[in-house]
C-alpha cells in the first residue's frame, strides 16, 4: 500500500495542523481525517465533487473523523476543512467561516 498527498491551502488558520490520511489512496471505503492541535473545536467538513457540488457536510467532533465514501462513485473530490465562528445573534446574518485547507482525494 502507498499513501498520495495532495492539498491545498486556502488561508492562513493560526494553531490548526490537519492531516488527512486515506487507506490505500486512492480510497475505496472509508477516508479518515486526523485532526492535531485543535480537537475539532469549530471545524467542519464539506466533501465537494469534481463538479463543485456539495455532498457532505458535517462538523468535526473529535481528533479523527470517519467519513464515508463507498456510496461515491469513482472520481476526483475535495475535501474542505473550514473554521466556523459562532452563530450571529441577529437573525439572517449567516455564521461566519474562515477556510483551513482542502484536499484532493481520489475516489476508485
Amino acid at each position: 500500500p502507498y499513501e498520495i498527498f495532495v492539498e491545498v491551502e486556502t488561508g492562513q488558520a493560526d494553531g490548526v495542523e490537519l492531516i488527512c490520511t486515506s487507506y490505500p489512496n486512492p480510497v475505496k471505503n472509508l477516508l479518515n481525517l486526523k485532526v492535531e492541535d485543535d480537537h475539532g473545536r469549530h471545524l467542519v467538513y464539506r466533501l465537494y465533487d469534481a463538479n463543485g457540488h456539495l455532498l457532505i457536510s458535517k462538523k468535526i467532533s473529535g481528533n479523527v473523523t470517519t467519513i464515508p465514501m463507498e456510496s461515491l462513485a469513482a472520481g476526483i473530490y475535495f475535501l474542505n476543512v473550514v473554521r466556523v465562528g459562532s452563530v450571529s445573534s441577529q437573525p439572517g446574518q449567516p455564521e461566519s467561516s474562515q477556510d483551513v485547507k482542502t484536499f484532493k482525494i481520489i475516489k476508485n
